[in-house]
């Protein structure tokens, strides 16, 4: 789970993406287990690297200036988007 503020950024047509970034690292709940076969492996020194890896991750990715998108699939659809009309 992550919790922080976040940032959401509507462009104005004909844009069709919705962007969102932490505006600082999120607090994040992360466990890491690793299984070997169908083994869970106690190695907490792995279990940490893995886990302080995707937390830099998440900070790389997530945190403004860098954004994550999405496509809202109701604004690529509009009519008026596809033809053009905010270019005439």
């Amino acid at each position: 789970m992550l919790e922080g503020p976040i940032t959401v950024n509507i462009p104005p047509p004909p844009s069709d993406r919705l962007w969102y970034g932490f505006r600082r690292p999120p607090l994040a709940s992360i466990r890491a287990v690793p299984q070997v076969g169908d083994r869970s492996v106690d190695m907490s020194t792995v279990s940490d690297w893995i886990e302080s890896k995707l937390r830099l991750l998440i900070e790389k990715n997530l945190v403004c200036p860098n954004m994550d998108d999405i496509v809202l699939p109701i604004m690529s659809g509009n009519d008026l988007l596809q033809k053009g009309a905010y270019n005439q």
